[in-house]
C-alpha cells in the first residue's frame, strides 16, 4: 500500500470509532459498547515523568556527540533520509555512512549507559 505504518494505524483507528453500534442489539454475541472502545493509552504521571527524563538523557547525550554525528543522527532519524540520502547531503559514500552511524549510535549508547551509571549511584 506504500502507506506509512503511523498513517495505518490512524485510518484503523478513525475507522474503529465511526463503526456503528446498536444498543438494542446488545447480547453476549455483541458487547457492550465500552468494550470496542479503544483502550486509554493516557500516560499515568510516573510514566510521563519517566518519559521525560529518558527524552531529557537523550536529548542531552544528543547534544554532546561531535556536530558530524549529530547531523548523521538528525538527518537520517529527524528528516528521515535514507543511508544513500544521508551520503549525498554530506558528501561521502553510503558504506561510510553506514560505519558513521553506526559509531555515533555506539558513542551515544555509551553517553546514556554513563547517565543510567550515575543516577543508579545517586
Amino acid at each position: 500500500m506504500n502507506l506509512p505504518l503511523e498513517s495505518m494505524y490512524k485510518t484503523l483507528e478513525r475507522g474503529r470509532r465511526e463503526k456503528l453500534v446498536s444498543i438494542h442489539d446488545l447480547n453476549d454475541d455483541n458487547p457492550a459498547l465500552s468494550s470496542l472502545l479503544p483502550p486509554d493509552r493516557t500516560p499515568t504521571p510516573d510514566q510521563q515523568a519517566e518519559r521525560n527524563e529518558i527524552l531529557e538523557a537523550l536529548t542531552k547525550a544528543v547534544m554532546s556527540l561531535p556536530q558530524r554525528d549529530r547531523r548523521i543522527l538528525m538527518l537520517y532519524y529527524g528528516r528521515e533520509l535514507t543511508m544513500k540520502e544521508t551520503a549525498a547531503v554530506l558528501g561521502v559514500t553510503e558504506s561510510r555512512i553506514s560505519q558513521l552511524h553506526a559509531g555515533a549510535l555506539f558513542k551515544l549508547s555509551m553517553k546514556l549507559d554513563g547517565t543510567r551509571e550515575v543516577k543508579k549511584a545517586g
